[in-house]
């Protein structure tokens, strides 16, 4: 919710979870690549 509604950075997310990576936070909060994916072709990245 932090993310998605309030534009919360992953790396916010990240150091406030204690994690790793970005890589790990993404998985934690459910971020799949076809998301990404779907995100980048919107905006024709």
């Amino acid at each position: 919710m932090a993310r998605k509604y309030h534009g919360i950075t992953i790396e916010l997310i990240q150091e406030k979870l204690g994690h790793t990576t970005p890589a790990v936070t993404r998985r934690y909060i459910g971020i799949t690549d076809d998301e990404i994916e779907d995100v980048e072709n919107r905006v024709n990245l």
